[in-house]
């Protein structure tokens, strides 16, 4: 059941045409010209920092917010970005669903701090594929919310 929820998210969660995503303009990040721009899968390991510690960068401030503000509150948020040949982030954009995948509203204040905790991450590496070429990736967390508790953190 799991592996089935697993690619079940990473489908719908990484579409980013469906109507229910805002994108942050980010007017500095630029992509590295005349480089292909691959999915996150292509690159297993874009941050020197293994996934139990973003797990960590994700979930320890979390439990500090307004408890009353994250108590009804369910559903996932994916928030996806680029990472250029040279380590650099940029282009963030927001989308939130409930945990049908109907689009819905969760509180400002969950979804500002994911999105701050993932731009204040650091630690991403140059894109360098199996093959040794350096390339332009596409990169996204989600974050499975029950009654405004983290149950899931993907991609795994």
């Amino acid at each position: 059941m799991n592996t089935i929820y697993t690619l079940i998210s990473v489908f719908v969660l990484t579409a980013t045409n469906w109507g229910f995503s805002q994108t942050i303009q980010d007017t500095t990040f630029e992509y590295c010209p005349e480089m292909n721009t691959w999915p996150y899968y292509r690159y297993p390991d874009l941050n020197e920092r293994s996934f139990r510690e973003i797990k960590n960068h994700f979930r320890e401030d979390y439990s500090a917010l307004n408890p009353s503000a994250l108590a009804n509150n369910s559903g996932i948020i994916t928030i996806q970005f680029k990472i250029n040949c040279q380590g650099d982030v940029g282009k963030f954009s927001l989308a939130t669903c409930d945990l049908t995948y109907v689009k819905n509203e969760i509180n400002p204040m969950i979804t500002d701090f994911f999105m701050e905790k993932v731009k204040s991450m650091g630690g991403w590496k140059e894109a360098i594929d199996d093959d040794g070429n350096s390339g332009n990736a596409h990169k996204f967390y989600s974050f499975r919310i029950v009654n405004g508790t983290i149950t899931e953190i993907l991609p795994k």
